[in-house]
């Protein structure tokens, strides 16, 4: 086994070890889509990739863009790819033959070519009478059946060529392959492993510049397509006379006539001129660096909206939809709790009009009753809750003369609205309970609120994140065993303790502890961080 690994890892010859491109992630990025983390199996797909790489490379690198890179690609690009892979599981099933290609099958794979093109490998697997994939089909035709296919000898002139072309491409012999007239990728690959690669360096040592020149006078060819087909589209860059001409189709039709911007556009389609427009030509978008609002909107936004990154646009001025979205992922969802934390109801103001459009102004049990509560709605629900009580929200809500869901009336009144609440400034003993509360139930605010009268779950929770909890830990060491006595009657025991579910769910290790270590005046109780739940008192209650 450590044979096998060695070899498959490290020693295999066929094993590429250059910087990883631009084609390989995005092949990575929709085989992951469609076939989860079965990396063996993507690897399969990615010529000279080791399942090892392949799995390094999605969890270090693609995993936090992926969403973002799959937003970027067309449908037809998707498409293309997924088929190009074959992503429809055929060559992955073990029910696939295996065995050697008959005389019978081959003849079947050329009428099928002949009848479809070389432009849809899936159909064409479809129409085999034998259980063929589409990469079977594509790997067969193009390797051995291809009458383009030269079988004589190689030259010096397309030794060169390999070299000159995989010192820019590496292993992309698909790509390769397209520059070499007659010759397939198998052929490209055996030929690059078996003799060029070992004398490679010195082939490219005696390269004069004119040898590369193919490559930048003769652009990759796109692989061949029927019309129509997924893939018919261009994907070379845009020329600054498409940018200038799609300008002057918005300017005239505005941004709803995609499909008609596209005509004058040939070889493009509506969703790529959508996207060069709106993240490149548009001279109304920003490129100033992000402010500290502009991210509360993103991420009040986010929190309603999903990644629904061209909805998210339209509320920043300037910004495009792929500048949002690599913000969110790459800059602000890793501290997206922080900053929900510190926004007020005031910061979600901006998001009224397209929750309710969202909404459709009907009552719809999960979208509705966004906006600000009116002077009204406060007299409905105070009268309400006298009258039923404060323990049957849902009953209260259904007598709202308005759209309100149990859970916002009750966090409405509970915070808001309730005589009972307090609003004068903290006492050092009030922040003293929060602090051991905490130390012993974690951010459970509803159950810390019922041992500070007057004191709201959303106030007790904006005193520990505003002034508390980066000095829990030089408060916890100067509490006094008797002032954690109002929390008798908590189950103190480790396993059941909320800080203790906590930190297993976040799998941080208990904190160790001397047997003399602890809090001055309290024997046993260790001290922790505040970062993580912090620890409970031992021996309290």
């Amino acid at each position: 086994m450590h044979c096998r690994q060695r070899w498959v890892t490290q020693v295999d010859p066929s094993i590429v070890k250059s910087p990883w491109t631009e084609e390989e992630d995005k092949k990575i990025v929709v085989a992951q889509r469609k076939l989860g983390n079965r990396f063996a199996e993507i690897a399969k797909v990615l010529d000279g990739r080791p399942r090892p790489a392949v799995c390094q490379r999605w969890h270090s690198v693609l995993h936090g863009r992926a969403e973002k890179m799959l937003e970027a690609m067309s449908k037809e690009e998707m498409t293309q790819i997924a088929d190009n892979l074959q992503l429809d599981e055929a060559e992955m099933n073990p029910s696939q033959d295996k065995k050697r290609w008959s005389a019978e099958e081959d003849q079947a794979l050329q009428e099928a070519v002949s009848q479809v093109g070389t432009g849809n490998w899936g159909e064409i697997a479809r129409r085999m009478p034998t259980r063929r994939s589409s990469i079977q089909c594509r790997r067969r035709f193009t390797n051995k059946l291809d009458p383009n296919v030269k079988n004589d000898e190689w030259t010096e002139e397309e030794d060169k060529k390999v070299v000159a072309a995989q010192s820019r491409l590496g292993n992309s012999w698909a790509k390769i392959s397209r520059l070499m007239e007659g010759r397939s990728e198998s052929a490209l690959n055996g030929r690059w492993y078996s003799v060029l690669e070992p004398r490679a360096a010195s082939i490219l040592a005696e390269l004069k510049p004119e040898d590369f020149l193919f490559l930048d006078e003769a652009p990759i060819p796109p692989k061949p397509v029927v019309h129509g087909t997924p893939g018919a589209y261009d994907r070379r860059h845009w020329t600054e006379q498409e940018d200038q001409i799609l300008l002057e189709m918005v300017n005239k039709l505005g941004q709803k006539s995609w499909a008609e911007i596209a005509k004058q556009c040939p070889g493009r389609a509506p969703k790529q001129c959508r996207h060069r427009y709106l993240n490149k030509v548009d001279p109304k978008r920003n490129q100033e660096a992000w402010t500290d609002e502009e991210d509360k909107k993103v991420v009040a936004a986010q929190s309603k909206l999903g990644n629904r990154f061209a909805e998210i646009a339209k509320l920043l001025d300037g910004r495009t939809e792929s500048v949002v979205s690599h913000r969110w992922h790459v800059n602000l969802q890793p501290r997206a709790e922080r900053i929900m934390q510190t926004l007020t109801d005031k910061d979600f103001e901006f998001l009224l009009p397209s929750l309710a459009a969202q909404a459709g102004g009907v009552g719809i049990q999960d979208r509705r009753g966004w906006k600000p509560w009116t002077p009204e709605e406060d007299a409905d629900l105070i009268r309400l809750v006298e009258e039923h009580g404060k323990h049957n929200w849902p009953h209260v809500s259904r007598n709202m003369q308005s759209n309100r869901l149990p859970k916002q009336c009750r966090d409405r009144y509970i915070n808001k609205l309730d005589p009972a609440i307090r609003k004068d400034a903290w006492t050092d003993d009030e922040d003293k309970r929060i602090v051991a509360a905490q130390s012993k139930l974690g951010n459970r605010w509803a159950k810390i609120s019922k041992y500070l009268d007057g004191r709201s779950e959303t106030a007790i929770k904006s005193r520990w994140y505003q002034s508390l909890q980066p000095r829990a830990d030089e408060m916890l060491r100067v509490l006094e065993k008797n002032e954690f006595s109002f929390l008798e009657g908590v189950d103190d025991s480790d396993k059941n303790s909320a800080a203790a579910k906590d930190r297993l769910k976040k799998k941080v290790p208990m904190p160790l502890q001397k047997k003399d270590d602890g809090m001055p005046g309290v024997p046993g109780v260790p001290i922790s961080s505040a970062s993580v739940s912090v620890v409970q008192p031992m021996g309290v209650g």
